[in-house]
């Protein structure tokens, strides 16, 4: 059944978007659990609320492994797009506030992890309501990472050559 979208709007929480795109990325309801502080009963109930609210399943098992549906890999983007907004709203509400606040994610290349106290030094002290994540990976892996956005900046010696990205020379 596909319901209009005031409807959808009273049967989806953002909770359960949250615990949808945890499943996602760890194709497993016991360690999104895990990660998320819940109980696996818990985000089993919650998917099942989510997929009622949708009328299509997220997820097959297959044996014992989890694979995503068409509709779930669907709805994956939008909930990328809508978590992202929120962060974008979040940040714009800070500095309406004259504050800078939120989490930067970074990204480096292992060649580049030996500079990033030194370049972090200076902007946690200026902004120290931001909280930052570093993950150190190959440039090929942190360059996906990037254009999936599961990073802000990625400091790296080569950039690559696409329109997808922007890029700034650290000098």
């Amino acid at each position: 059944m596909i319901y209009t979208l005031g409807q959808l709007l009273n049967r989806l929480t953002f909770r359960q978007l949250q615990v949808f795109q945890v499943v996602f990325h760890k194709l497993s309801y016991s360690k999104a659990a895990e990660e998320l502080g819940l109980t696996q009963p818990a985000v089993s109930a919650q998917m099942k609320q989510l997929e009622a609210a949708l009328g299509q399943p997220m997820f097959d098992y297959v044996g014992k492994q989890l694979y995503v549906t068409p509709a779930g890999a669907q709805l994956e983007k939008v909930v990328r797009e809508i978590f992202s907004d929120l962060e974008t709203l979040q940040m714009n509400l800070y500095q309406l506030e004259g504050k800078l606040r939120g989490e930067l994610r970074l990204c480096v290349i292992s060649s580049a992890e030996i500079i990033v106290p030194y370049l972090l030094k200076g902007f946690l002290k200026k902004f120290p309501q931001v909280e930052v994540r570093v993950t150190v990976l190959n440039r090929t892996n942190a360059t996906d990472r990037l254009l999936q956005n599961q990073d802000d900046i990625v400091i790296t010696g080569i950039v690559p050559d696409t329109r997808l990205l922007s890029r700034q020379p650290f000098y």
